[in-house]
């Protein structure tokens, strides 16, 4: 055996403990060689195998539609002569946006003038320390059409009330005239009140038309959350003569009488409240508020 080489029990040299060559024995094996680095991203696809079909590409997603601005509240481009007509016209076209009109009951409305209510009687008033009005059972007036930007009269129907209550020793029952009209002057309306659509889901409903009315009186402020109170509107909303910047209202406006109403802001000469306990939104002229607190 040849002492300069250290063979192991493999058969192979040890050559770690030897420098020496053997020539009679099987030479060390070749260094490794270095790895091959990774192949370079190929942008062709592999081709389709014979008896298979294609797949072409997914094509682009389509651009998404922009999200349209939330409606704006406006007085309408009117004279009738009359303070409260034109943001009467603005704040009754708001209700035709096609994001409000599916929130609004067209056929519970009420309409007042000054001496009489179409859609509802009235009850004798009532101690409230909640949002509360003087108005009996569901509205039952419609809101057929309006023409924009005219004064002609507001298409309507409904049964037509005087609006005094009839009371006897102590009770009062609402009764009065009840005739059917077809329209109404939009000089003699003194107030409207309307509500949402009877179902399982009115509560959400009432609080995203009140979001959305929110936001229409007061453009680029957020909009309001799930039953979330009506947050105070800044000094620039008001002046000192309207009742637009306070959070919560009482009003009597003609035969209307509102009480503890949330203050969603002003059209104009109408101011814009909402009943939670009803689900009911008021347009009232603050030019004919004859009381208020």
């Amino acid at each position: 055996m040849n002492p300069n080489c250290n063979y192991t029990t493999t058969g192979g040299c040890n050559c770690a403990q030897s420098q020496n060559t053997c020539p009679s024995a099987p030479s060390c094996p070749p260094p490794a060689p270095a790895p091959c680095p990774p192949p370079s991203p190929n942008p062709c696809p592999p081709p389709c195998p014979p008896g298979c079909m294609p797949v072409p590409p997914y094509p682009p997603m389509p651009p998404r539609p922009p999200v349209p601005p939330p409606p704006r509240a406006e007085e309408a481009d009117v004279d009738c002569g009359c303070n409260c007509a034109a943001g009467m016209l603005g704040a009754l076209e708001l209700l035709c946006d096609p994001r409000l009109a599916p929130l609004v009951d067209y056929n519970q409305f009420a309409f007042f003038t000054p001496n009489f209510v179409l859609g509802t009687s009235l009850n004798c008033p009532d101690a409230a320390t909640t949002a509360y009005d003087n108005l009996t059972g569901p509205l039952a007036g419609e809101f057929v059409s309006i023409k924009p930007c005219t004064c002609d009269d507001l298409e309507v129907s409904g049964q037509l009330y005087y609006p005094i209550p009839v009371c006897a020793a102590d009770s009062c029952c609402a009764s009065g005239p009840a005739v059917t009209v077809s329209s109404v002057s939009v000089c003699a309306l003194t107030a409207v009140a309307f509500t949402v659509p009877t179902s399982d889901t009115q509560d959400t409903v009432y609080a995203q038309l009140k979001s959305l009315l929110w936001q229409a009186l007061h453009p680029g402020r957020p909009p309001l959350g799930n039953n979330a109170p009506v947050m105070k509107p800044t000094p620039c909303d008001c002046t000192d003569t309207k009742l637009s910047g306070r959070r919560t209202a009482t009003a009597a406006a003609g035969p209307l009488l509102i009480a503890n109403a949330a203050v969603l802001g002003s059209v104009g000469d109408v101011l814009v409240l909402a009943n939670d306990a009803d689900r009911r939104i008021y347009y009232v002229c603050q030019s004919s508020v004859s009381f208020s607190g």
